[in-house]
């Protein structure tokens, strides 16, 4: 905390009932720091003691942890198998429509073909976007929604203009003024 004037009556501590009431509210956010601390405390310690007496306690997070992987490992080899048995297992995908369901005892398996937008590696598509996007803007040829596909999120970095001179500020239309910052430090319990 920094070194600060400080203004304390020595026979009243609160002169001012606006120095009654900070001194009630300082004493609320102590109790209620303390009582977290405590509560906090109480918690681990009814953990720990639930798993000292529990065995099961690690075994269980552990045995919940193998069944999620054998779950998950379960879904890659179906989505596989799916991949590789498409034509046994749905009629023929290429004369389907959109979905095929088949249905089996243990549950339903659909097959689907979606179009999805490929991201290539080794093509700038922001770069080519850009470029039809100047044509419309500029009107040259049909190029309509090429400037949509463009998202541009511009902000200014505050902790940047924070080091900026004070001239520099006043150029973009701001400025630098004094703050009023609020502070409290609680006392040791004695």
């Amino acid at each position: 905390m920094s070194q600060a004037a400080t203004s304390k009556p020595k026979d009243n501590p609160c002169p001012t009932p606006a120095h009654t009431e900070a001194n009630r509210l300082l004493a609320e956010v102590a109790a209620a720091k303390s009582s977290r601390l405590r509560a906090e405390a109480d918690l681990a310690a009814e953990e720990e003691r639930l798993k000292e007496l529990s065995p099961f306690w690690e075994s269980l997070e552990t045995a919940y942890l193998e069944e999620l992987k054998r779950e998950t490992e379960a879904i890659a080899s179906l989505k596989a198998f799916e991949t590789d048995n498409k034509w046994e297992l749905f009629a023929p995908p290429t004369l389907a429509p959109h979905s095929i369901k088949t249905e089996l005892p243990g549950g339903d398996l659909f097959y689907s073909l979606e179009e999805h937008v490929v991201r290539p590696r080794k093509v700038d598509v922001l770069a080519n976007i850009e470029e039809f996007a100047e044509l419309e803007i500029y009107g040259l040829g049909d190029y309509q929604g090429f400037a949509r596909a463009i998202k541009i999120a511009k902000s200014v970095d505050w902790d940047l203009l924070k080091t900026w001179p004070q001239e520099r500020l006043l150029l973009v239309g701001t400025e630098k003024k004094p703050k009023e910052v609020f502070t409290f430090e609680l006392r040791k319990e004695s």
